[in-house]
């Protein structure tokens, strides 16, 4: 006798009959039958046309993927279901046609997905785009106590600091299966910046040129254009530059963290002077 699994579904008199084998070949882990007019998970047809194998063909791969070819709509009738897009959809012979399936026993959930962004500063808004395999099941944790799971790319704001992971889960209800995926989203505390105030010189005089950011900036850019392509300080983590312009300048500021950065100007002019004795 055929050895099959526990609980196996009973279906007597049905002519066709598929197993899966474990690995080693000493068992079975899964079987079922074609060909009953009872609506089963494997199930294909209805109760008049005659589909049969006589001239078909079945193949399994490694995991257990069956691909079946095998006859059907004898007599330009049929009742064999077929999926969107499928060549064809409608019986157009009066003869036999060749009707091919793919039938997976086991469909494992396979979760992914990519993110827009992954570190930046509040508020920082995130799209998330799910790349996973068709499931039942799609439960998005924000790690922010936030969850979702009727949404299959969301789009969610961060208005805290704080280092956060997301995780996907994509659960087969067929199987009963779950598998996840998950990234680290870095939300870094907005920047503060202001300057020290713009300046009025006679003569050249040495200035000290600050920018303020509370603590919340830990690279400091300063130049005299505003595409930073002239750096005047060597040291980046100075909040302050020394400068004696001769001539009028505008200074720019670029601070940084590791999530945003801003920009300011601070203006040096110098006021024209002439004394006119009568």
């Amino acid at each position: 006798m055929f050895p099959v699994t526990n609980s196996p579904y009973s279906n007597p008199g049905s002519s066709q009959f598929i197993a899966k084998l474990n690995e080693n070949l000493t068992g079975v882990e899964s079987s079922t039958v074609f060909g009953s007019d009872i609506l089963y998970a494997s199930y294909m047809g209805g109760h008049q046309a005659k589909e049969h194998v006589d001239g078909g063909t079945s193949r399994f791969d490694k995991n257990g993927i069956v691909y079946q070819s095998m006859c059907g709509g004898c007599g330009g009738f049929s009742d064999f279901p077929t999926t969107p897009g499928a060549y064809s959809e409608n019986n157009q012979s009066t003869k036999c046609n060749n009707l091919v399936f793919k039938f997976d026993f086991n469909l494992i959930p396979n979760a992914e997905f990519t993110v827009d962004q992954t570190i930046g500063c509040a508020p920082m808004t995130v799209t998330f785009d799910n790349f996973s395999s068709a499931s039942d099941s799609y439960l998005w944790d924000f790690g922010n106590n936030q969850t979702s799971s009727d949404v299959f790319n969301p789009t969610i704001t961060y208005t805290t600091p704080g280092i956060y992971t997301v995780k996907l889960y994509v659960t087969d209800s067929t199987c009963l299966m779950t598998d996840s995926s998950e990234i680290t989203v870095t939300v870094t505390e907005a920047i503060q910046l202001s300057t020290s105030p713009d300046e009025q010189l006679c003569i050249p005089t040495p200035l000290n040129l600050t920018a303020y950011t509370n603590g919340t900036a830990d690279t400091f850019i300063w130049s005299d254009d505003p595409s930073f392509s002239n750096v005047l300080n060597n040291d980046t983590s100075d909040s302050v530059l020394v400068v004696t312009p001769t001539e009028p300048t505008t200074y720019y500021i670029q601070v940084s963290n590791p999530g945003c950065a801003r920009t300011d100007s601070i203006v040096v002019d110098f006021i024209g002077s002439s004394i006119h004795l009568v």
